[in-house]
């Protein structure tokens, strides 16, 4: 099994365009890093990773400049759970504690 999930997932990042440095865990900080950066909301980056413990959930989110949020939202990733008005990519937008 793991094999075939290593060969699908291969094909995609090659789709993507990513380099082969880029794995599973990558994409999995990658998101608890931009989730986090947007909502500040520790319990559903809790629940949405899957993780039962903090300090777990601690190691995939890193460090982020604080106006990461912001610029995820400027590309089109939005995370908010409640998403306010539509945002075009590339629009100057910005988060609301």
């Amino acid at each position: 099994m793991g094999e075939q999930m290593a060969e699908a997932f291969n094909k995609i990042r090659r789709a993507a365009g990513l380099v082969n440095d880029v794995v599973p865990y990558t994409l999995r900080h990658t998101w608890a890093t931009w989730f986090y950066a947007q909502t500040k909301d520790w319990g559903d980056l809790l629940d949405q990773g899957g993780w039962n413990r903090s300090d777990t959930a601690n190691r995939y989110r890193k460090i982020a400049p604080a106006d990461l949020g912001n610029r995820l939202l400027a590309h089109g990733w939005d995370y908010r759970r409640s998403a306010g008005p539509p945002v075009r990519v590339g629009e100057l937008v910005s988060i609301q504690d």
